[in-house]
């Protein structure tokens, strides 16, 4: 019985044994780090109290020289690298952005990212910038590029190291670049070349670009971010390698929008973020702002950014902007104003009872139609096809010159439509032939050896033209039921003058002028019988030269500065020149509207020089025709806004004229603005020279220039808006 028990009692203990076998603990959660090496810690989480990401004080240290070395170059160079204390010593063989210099890793995450945003010089990943401080930094690419083109490359030992010694050709001063082999990971190649980091990130972000120099020649190429290699830091101002600018002689305007060309110049791939900034006013401009156009990426050397939504007929101000590594560079100012929606006509005179416009309203050119237009909408932007939405209320059979006159409402004053007895006149008095111009077929009326061109064109009537082949005008005359009377020429021998069109039929309008004639400029009289044009530009024009009282006038001549005029231009003579210190005095870089501008004292209220940016306008945004005036030489400019001015060609003063030189060929308009902008000349004599706009006989040479300021030349004033 005992026997039996202990036989139980010992198949009992291995069942249990059994049952505990198959019956195992949870899981024990661990925490792994991965080491760069490939190996692991693996702990027990009970074990980690906590994980704590922190920074390590960096036992890593690099002095700076004393004094960087002038190569005569646009930076200054060391004359060691970092980590070193000699000129032959490699330093410290760092990654691409380390700034701990102690990072072996081979993974392009920490250099400095695994896809960096753009350059790191004079960032925070610019180890010379964080190490050395002031203004020390890594070198550009273009900096590189100027010490292997500007300088001597000899290969030489120096302290038993092989490298460059770099001549500089200018100074003769050098540095010495020793070879310093390529860490990757922790090994340290020992070939005999030479690795020095740029701060440039190379095109495919993968790579950043490098000096590399081995006995054969040194070299600008590129390698992989981690690799451990030299940096040889400059010290200098960093400029970032961009530049934008507005191409005014290519600006396009319209009635609603204007098109700016714009220019980029240096490392386009440091550009996140580009566009145009624009307001009414300069001091409103904000290249942050919300009136902008702007695109995001890197932009092509020469682009287009068309500005839309503006109004009619306005002065706009612009200026073109480029984010790069967060900042933003910008352009100068450029200011232009869109076009009228009906641009003014120049004026033709037939010999008859009043002169007519030489093409359509809503035209630009006598080839163009122009707009189709309702009896009696003086804003052209009526489309109803209800009579009584035109002229309602008005019961006279006359609109000629009246609010519902739309020549007199948007041409202005002295312009208005034909009445019925001018234009039958017009049709009597004329030789009519069948032409075309810019492939618009109609008729050309010529009367005293003067003509203009009245396109065919038909009507308009719920938006479908009628008779196109037909030439269709309203007069600005009715019947005594409101039926406008309209001049429907069929042939160059038959028209009609017929009043049984209803005012909501939309046809073509040609003005007339009753004013005095300007020769098509569109003058307009200050409350000093001042004449001014609006070129549709920032300022108006005077319609004559200071001292003259005819347009082809040259007025009389000035020193600049100088408020009184002169025949007589020797340096002695000029009122701010020192001949003791052969030194001109420093008066204003802008004297316009100031005590010594001319026409100020002159004519004083708003008119003032015109300044180097008005002159710009001129020159980039008008027209230049070269003609006459009563047998005077000159141009005649035309601006935007379809207005024009005559320049005569007045000659000028040198020191030793008594006569003004070049009468008829050139001229030189005085600008009241210094020659001290950036675009100008950095050798001229400081305070010698001020702007004018030299005119000669080639309109493509006329352009804002520098001038002796004790020279005689001429002035046409400007008006502030």
């Amino acid at each position: 019985m005992k026997k039996l028990y202990l036989i139980l009692m010992f198949v009992g203990v291995a069942l249990l044994g059994y049952a505990q076998r198959k019956a195992p603990a949870a899981d024990i959660r661990t925490i792994t780090i991965h080491l760069s090496d490939g190996s692991t810690i693996v702990r027990p989480v009970w074990e980690v109290e906590k994980i704590t990401f922190g920074t390590a004080e960096s036992t890593v240290e690099s002095a700076a020289p004393e004094a960087a070395v002038d190569l005569g170059l646009s930076v200054q160079w060391a004359p060691f690298n970092i980590g070193a204390t000699s000129a032959s010593e490699a330093g410290f063989l760092v990654g691409w952005g380390d700034v701990t210099a102690q990072n072996h890793s081979t993974d392009l995450k920490y250099y400095p990212t695994l896809t960096p945003d753009g350059h790191i010089v004079n960032t925070s990943y610019d180890l010379a910038k964080v190490m050395w401080e002031d203004k020390w930094r890594m070198p550009t690419d273009g900096e590189i590029t100027e010490l292997m083109t500007q300088c001597d490359w000899e290969w030489t030992e120096q302290d038993g190291v092989k490298g460059y010694l770099v001549k500089s050709r200018i100074n003769e001063n050098s540095i010495f670049l020793p070879v310093t082999g390529v860490r990757t990971g922790n090994d340290v190649s020992e070939s005999e070349a030479g690795y020095y980091w740029s701060g440039m990130l190379a095109t495919n972000n993968t790579n950043a670009q490098l000096l590399g120099i081995n006995e054969s020649t040194p070299s600008l190429t590129e390698m992989e971010r981690y690799l451990g290699m030299a940096i040889r830091p400059v010290y200098g101002d960093y400029k970032q390698k961009v530049e934008v600018e507005i191409v005014g002689n290519g600006v396009s305007q319209g009635v609603e929008s204007i098109s700016l060309p714009l220019s980029f110049t240096g490392t386009l791939s440091y550009i996140t973020e580009y566009g145009v900034a624009y307001a009414t006013s300069e001091s409103a401009l904000n290249v942050q702002g919300n009136n902008r156009v702007n695109k995001t990426g890197v932009p092509n050397e020469n682009t287009t950014i068309t500005v839309a939504g503006l109004e009619s007929n306005t002065v706009y101000y612009f200026k073109a902007y480029a984010v790069t590594e967060g900042n933003y560079v910008e352009s100068d100012v450029y200011s232009t104003k869109t076009v009228a929606k009906f641009p003014v006509a120049d004026i033709v005179d037939l010999g008859l009872s009043v002169k007519w416009a030489k093409w359509n309203m809503g035209a630009s050119s006598e080839g163009e139609l122009g707009g189709y237009y309702g009896w009696g909408d003086p804003t052209g932007d009526m489309r109803s096809w209800t009579s009584s939405d035109y002229a309602n209320g008005y019961t006279k059979t006359s609109i000629c010159g009246t609010s519902y006159d739309i020549a007199t409402a948007n041409w202005g004053k002295g312009w208005r439509l034909p009445t019925k007895a001018e234009v039958e006149e017009l049709m009597e008095k004329s030789t009519i032939t069948t032409t075309t111009k810019n492939g618009v077929s109609g008729y050309t009326l010529t009367c005293n050896g003067q003509s203009i061109f009245l396109p065919k064109g038909g009507y308009e009537y719920n938006n479908k033209v009628y008779y196109d082949n037909y030439a269709m005008y309203w007069t600005g005359e009715s019947d005594t039921q409101l039926h406008p009377y309209e001049l429907a020429i069929y042939s160059k021998t038959q028209y009609d003058m017929v009043a049984n069109t209803n005012k909501a039929t939309h046809m073509l309008i040609r003005p007339v002028y009753t004013g005095e004639d300007d020769s098509g400029s569109g003058g307009t009289s200050d409350t000093d019988n001042h004449e001014y044009v609006d070129l549709g530009l920032s300022s108006l024009w005077s319609t004559v030269n200071l001292g003259a009282t005819k347009q082809q006038q040259s007025g009389k001549f000035y020193a600049w500065g100088e408020t009184a005029a002169s025949t007589s231009f020797a340096k002695t003579d000029y009122d701010y020149y020192d001949a003791t210190s052969d030194a001109f005095e420093d008066i204003g870089s802008v004297i316009s509207d100031t005590g010594y501008d001319a026409v100020k004292k002159a004519w004083g209220g708003k008119w003032h020089m015109p300044t180097y940016y008005d002159f710009q306008e001129l020159n980039e945004q008008c027209k230049w025709e070269k003609t006459t005036v009563s047998g005077v030489a000159g141009y005649k400019v035309t601006g935007p806004s379809g207005k024009s001015i005559f320049l005569p060609l007045t000659g000028y003063y040198s020191s030793s004229n008594t006569e003004p030189a070049y009468v008829g060929t050139k001229a030189r308009y005085w600008a009241g603005t210094l020659y001290t902008l950036p675009t100008a000349d950095p050798t001229a004599h400081a305070y010698a020279y001020a702007y004018n706009l030299d005119i000669n006989t080639d309109p493509q040479d006329s352009q804002p220039n520098k001038y002796y300021r004790y020279f005689g030349g001429v002035i046409r004033p400007v008006r502030s808006k």
